[in-house]
């Protein structure tokens, strides 16, 4: 590493561009961290060059035409001339950014994707059902996120919201099963009797039953789930869906299987699961995905990032070069909201970045417009599409 002066802004702006490259050593990182610790407005300068680089490089994601030129930008932030017209014309970028409220997340692995985020008001909460295997229909409360179930007891934070209600059945040795039903919006932790975990995302329904017996653990989703399974050699835990069965004996696996999707992807984490189509069969390792085209029945196992698939536990979607058609759906799901789009070529527009579920959605509609010439008119639940 070159001998860097503090006191030297020029020096300091060159290791942050090299760090934005992703191409400064650990050495050179821990210079600028330094520097950064020393007081707010180094900080505060680093935000802006931050802001100035993601507005470049995400232009180039989303407006293919600005691709060539923002590749050759980049390979010139070592120069002078590329520090000039970064503060100069690019400028105008960041003040776009700084107008809008926008914050950057920069992730200290510089190999993975760094994502634009924007911070704003709550999005609402919706109730979330549990059907009982008697009928009986419990409303969950707002604040409510996680649920567990023990036996014919089911318990939510607080309080017990069925207690013994269905030991006639189980008792029986009947199988019989509950629902869980998460609305538009709403995300919620399930603990099944053997201690395995499954966190719904929105649109979804999970059927279990009230106790597992026979040689397996079967459950039935549809919409999106993430499982940490526990282990059971003996008993295997079988995720069914309207597409594939996902057979584990012990893992961290998410499933996104919604009806209306055009694909149903089962992404692992840790352990092994044996996905089967009922024609195909694939057995994955972790950070790999299974990708079925659900009207083709073709499919694909591809390695992934898996932090970008399970982002939605902590209340952040991730989309990386995602269709707008798909993007757009995605965000109904969470603010109950539909899009109807005024031009077909506009559906497959890509996009990179990240959004938090606690943002506003006319906040993340304003972001987009910013970033591209799209425009959105938000009528009601409904939003219309348009080309600028």
């Amino acid at each position: 590493m070159k001998q860097v002066h503090k006191n030297n802004i020029m020096d300091i702006e060159d290791l942050i561009y090299r760090i934005l490259a992703g191409e400064a050593t650990e050495e050179e990182r821990d210079e600028v961290k330094k520097w950064l610790a020393e007081n707010e407005e180094h900080r505060a300068l680093y935000r802006d060059i931050e802001r100035t680089w993601y507005k470049c490089e995400y232009a180039g994601y989303w407006q293919e035409e600005t691709e060539a030129t923002w590749m050759t930008l980049k390979t010139k932030h070592q120069s002078r001339q590329y520090k000039k017209w970064l503060w100069r014309g690019g400028s105008v970028a960041a003040a776009v950014l700084l107008l809008l409220g926008m914050s950057i997340l920069l992730l200290d692995d510089k190999e993975e994707e760094k994502t634009i985020v924007a911070q704003v008001k709550q999005a609402p909460d919706s109730g979330t059902v549990l059907l009982l295997s008697t009928g009986e229909k419990i409303i969950l409360e707002e604040k409510t996120d996680t649920i567990w179930v023990n036996g014919t007891d089911i318990q939510t934070k607080g309080r017990t919201v069925s207690r013994g209600q269905q030991a006639k059945a189980a008792n029986s040795g009947e199988l019989v099963y509950n629902e869980l039903i998460v609305p538009i919006g709403g995300a919620n932790r399930l603990y099944l009797p053997d201690g395995t975990m499954v966190y719904l995302n929105a649109s979804s329904r999970l059927k279990f039953p009230i106790q597992f017996t026979g040689e397996k653990r079967e459950v039935i989703l549809e919409g999106e789930g993430y499982f940490e399974v526990a282990p059971d050699t003996h008993k295997p835990f079988v995720v069914h869906t309207p597409t594939v069965d996902v057979k584990v004996l012990g893992t961290c696996f998410n499933i996104m299987a919604y009806a209306t999707d055009p694909r149903t992807e089962v992404t692992l984490v840790s352990g092994k699961v044996d996905v089967n189509t009922g024609v195909y069969r694939e057995v994955l390792q972790p950070a790999q995905q299974f990708v079925l085209d659900n009207a083709s029945q073709q499919h694909e196992v591809k390695e992934v990032d898996v932090s970008t698939y399970i982002g939605w536990k902590e209340g952040v979607l991730n989309f990386k070069a995602m269709p707008l058609e798909e993007l757009c759906k995605r965000l109904g799901r969470w603010y109950n909201i539909g899009f109807q789009f005024t031009r077909e070529d506009m559906k497959h527009l890509k996009f990179t970045g990240a959004v938090r579920k606690d943002y506003d959605i006319g906040y993340i509609l304003t972001m987009l417009e910013a970033m591209t010439d799209v425009t959105f008119k938000q009528e009601g639940d409904q939003v219309i599409v348009n080309k600028k």
